[in-house]
C-alpha cells in the first residue's frame, strides 16, 4: 500500500504527526469494527488496519539522517569499547565465572558516557 493511499484512508494529510495517525486509526477502527452494530464494515476495518500498519513505522528522511549523524559524532564507551556490554568475573561455588552485563557507563548503547 502506498503512503498516499494510507493517508487517504485515514483521512489525513502528509504533514500528519505519529500522534495524529494513531488517533485517526483508533477513531476509524472503533467506527468500522465488526463488533460495532451500528456501522460494522469488516472490509473497511481491514483497510484502516492495513493503512495504519503502513504508516506507523514510517520514518522521515530527516529523522534517519539525524540519528546516523548523532551516532557518528559520539565516541565509543571507554569501559565496554563500544559493545554496550562488559565482562566481569564473579566468584561462584564452582570457581570464577565470566559474566556479561550491560555497561553502566553507556547504559548498553556502546556510545557516550
Amino acid at each position: 500500500m502506498l503512503i498516499t493511499e494510507a493517508l487517504d484512508i485515514l483521512e489525513l494529510d502528509r504533514s500528519a504527526s505519529p500522534e495524529m495517525i494513531k488517533r485517526a486509526y483508533k477513531r476509524l477502527a472503533r467506527n468500522y469494527h465488526p463488533d460495532n452494530k451500528a456501522t460494522r464494515d469488516e472490509k473497511m476495518f481491514l483497510k484502516v488496519k492495513e493503512a495504519y500498519e503502513c504508516l506507523k513505522n514510517r520514518v522521515s528522511p530527516e529523522d534517519s539522517e539525524s540519528a546516523s549523524t548523532r551516532k557518528a559524532r559520539q565516541e565509543p564507551c571507554f569501559q565496554c569499547g563500544g559493545t554496550g556490554k562488559r565482562k566481569i568475573k564473579r566468584k561462584t561455588q564452582r570457581g570464577i565465572m565470566v559474566v556479561t552485563i550491560p555497561c553502566e557507563n553507556c547504559k548498553g548503547t556502546g556510545y557516550g558516557g
